[in-house]
């Protein structure tokens, strides 16, 4: 018989020649390729092997040494290819044979042509399926070794990033470190030199010289101050300090710190004043030095973008919230303020409002950060509000 390369094709595996050859007319009437019908098991093995049919009928009594459940397993373990099995044999061990077999039909003989037909449809729409799914795992599988192999991947470049951005630090900070130190000692020798000529007799120098070295010593101390900003912030960066727990008189901590700063302000023509709530206690306990570091970088800050109008220094109790009983220290000035779009980063080391900034005010932009990186150190976060051109207030809170 010609063969009809969009049919669907089948083998028949059927001892008695007449009813294969009648089955064999009847699947062509339905629409079938059926090119060939063989009585034995070696012959069916070999057939499926060349011919490579979508579908199988499977008499179970073959001739020769193979029967048909034996055949059905040998096919569908090399080629799978499912299987419907034809048999007049209903004794149940038979069945259970069948079943065994993992067959897609089982027809039992004599059968109408409609029950042949719905059987063989079934057995290849639910052959089609399990090859779908079959298909799908195999490529889900792939697509499941391939995520593992990416991330394993990326989990390497990343564990290799971070080392290298570990060591890019390490490497930062012990070069900042060791420059700061490097940096101080001529720095040192500088100032010293020009503090002394400053105190020589006002004969022993021509004035024009004694400001120049005025400039000098001035200008010496300036550099000093931002080798050692520098210095700090690097130690803070790399969780090199430490805070003290120690008790001190707050009243006089906060008068102290005020007076340094307002020489600077008054030759800004600046008011800097202070004010604590008398609720607050005067005895504390915590690291005096830090938080005097921490009002001096808020005060100095707002001294150097203030240029006229008043800086005041407020400490009061927190009287409500979460943290109920600690103590708010703030710092409020009328300066320039900063711009809403630069409030997010302003705390970054290195950063000012913009570049016209360091160019009219001076520093390294590290004020912020340093006195950011201590409050956080004792457990609380440094608060900004600003407005553009009205002004700036810093606050931060420690426990009484």
């Amino acid at each position: 018989m010609s063969k009809n390369d969009n049919a669907t094709s089948i083998l028949i595996v059927e001892d008695e020649a007449i009813i294969g050859m009648e089955i064999q007319a009847r699947l062509v009437k339905l629409g079938y390729d059926v090119p060939v019908v063989v009585d034995t098991g070696e012959k069916a093995i070999k057939e499926a092997g060349i011919m490579k049919p979508d579908l199988i009928l499977m008499d179970i009594s073959l001739k020769g040494d193979l029967d048909g459940v034996e055949v059905a397993k040998n096919i569908q373990q090399s080629l799978s290819i499912p299987v419907v099995f034809l048999t007049a044999n209903t004794d149940d061990q038979t069945f259970q044979r069948v079943k065994r077999a993992n067959p897609f039909g089982y027809i039992q003989k004599p059968f109408q042509e409609r029950e042949l037909h719905n059987a063989i449809e079934i057995a290849l729409y639910k052959s089609r399926k399990e090859h779908e799914v079959a298909l799908y795992q195999k490529q889900l599988a792939k697509a499941h070794a391939n995520l593992e192999e990416k991330v394993r991947e990326r989990s390497a470049q990343l564990r290799q990033a971070l080392l290298d951005v570990r060591e890019a630090n390490r490497a930062r900070e012990e070069f900042l470190a060791n420059a700061s130190h490097e940096l101080r000692t001529p720095l040192n020798v500088i100032i010293g030199f020009s503090d002394l000529m400053l105190e020589a007799e006002p004969g022993d120098m021509v004035p024009k010289f004694h400001k120049y070295v005025s400039h000098i010593h001035d200008n010496g101390g300036l550099l000093l101050d931002m080798v050692d900003d520098l210095l700090e912030f690097t130690d803070l960066s790399a969780g090199k300090v430490a805070l003290q727990k120690v008790p001190y008189d707050l009243y006089d901590l906060i008068q102290v710190n005020t007076a340094k700063k307002k020489d600077q302000a008054e030759d800004k023509g600046l008011v800097l004043d202070h004010e604590i709530d008398p609720l607050v206690q005067r005895m504390q306990e915590g690291d005096p030095a830090k938080l005097s570091r921490v009002i001096i970088k808020l005060l100095d800050n707002a001294v150097r973008f203030t240029n006229s109008g008043k800086i005041s220094l407020r400490v009061e109790t927190v009287l409500e919230g979460d943290e109920k009983g600690f103590i708010r220290i703030c710092v409020a000035d009328t300066g320039v303020g900063i711009p809403e779009k630069q409030l997010n980063r302003i705390l970054d080391h290195f950063a000012q409002a913009d570049a016209s900034t360091t160019r009219r005010y001076g520093g390294m932009g590290l004020g912020l950060a340093i006195a950011n990186a201590i409050v956080r150190l004792m457990g609380s976060k440094l608060c900004i509000e600003s407005q553009e051109g009205k002004g700036s207030v810093c606050s931060f809170t420690v426990p009484s």
